[in-house]
């Protein structure tokens, strides 16, 4: 017995895009639902429960950037972003909202397929042979096959980068992982996007582990080589209330 296809939510205003998108897509044996504005997808990835969202940043009412962020208010879809604009801190602003991926318009549909196949293997592969392993560091626990994270007895939801970003790092806590290396590791040897990229999943997780993000104490920063993560937390630092008259 065949399994269903995996769906694809793609939302473009213009159906030129979106139907050349779909087309092509669908040539590739998935499954493809399309939405004009950023209401309807919202509509389209609480119903259809979507493999993989192409999400155009320019849509004509909510902003392709506030749709990410609300699909990713219960979801850990993976999401590719369309942008026409070539400013670097679209694209930061983009992933920052919980996107995986971006592609600038005009779109080779020929990259865009590959770029969703790798994503897609990406999200549902398991990470390797020590995927059964359950890590626990400190106040963090991740446990491969569950998909699950829990900081400090709580469940916090990442998404699929979000979370081979920190089994990286749980599998190296105490050690330095370069920059370079996690490319590699979590976004692929055929990346080719800028290693900023890095900086902002690195946020992300932040906001999501650590008790005050602006200063971590569980994702260390390692001048001029990349991150590591703590294998137990230093101490806040004291609180000064001056002497006593």
């Amino acid at each position: 017995m065949e399994s269903a296809p995996e769906t694809i939510l793609v939302v473009d205003d213009d159906p030129l895009i979106s139907n050349s998108i779909a087309f092509a897509l669908r040539q590739e044996g998935y499954a493809v639902v399309l939405a004009p504005n950023g209401q309807s997808a919202l509509g389209e990835a609480a119903r259809r429960h979507p493999d993989l969202v192409v999400l155009d940043v320019g849509l004509p009412d909510i902003n392709g950037v506030e749709v990410c962020r609300r699909i990713r208010h219960g979801s850990s879809v993976p999401i590719m972003f369309l942008t026409a604009r070539q400013e670097e801190v679209d694209k930061v602003v983009g992933l920052d909202a919980g996107g995986d991926e971006y592609i600038a318009k005009p779109i080779g549909i020929a990259e865009l397929a590959a770029r969703v196949r790798a994503l897609l293997r990406r999200s549902r592969l398991p990470a390797g042979p020590s995927a059964s392993k359950v890590y626990r560091v400190g106040d963090v626990s991740l446990d491969p096959e569950a998909h699950r994270v829990d900081v400090r007895g709580r469940e916090v939801v990442l998404t699929p980068r979000e979370f081979e970003l920190l089994q990286l790092l749980l599998s190296n806590a105490g050690r330095a992982v370069t920059r370079q290396h996690t490319l590699d590791a979590v976004w692929g040897t055929e990346w080719f996007g800028d290693e900023n990229v890095v900086e902002v999943f690195i946020r992300q997780l932040r906001r999501k582990i650590e008790e005050n993000p602006d200063r971590p104490r569980i994702i260390e920063t390692v001048r001029g080589v990349g991150y590591r993560f703590a294998l137990s937390a230093p101490p806040p630092p004291p609180i000064w209330y001056g002497d006593d008259c």
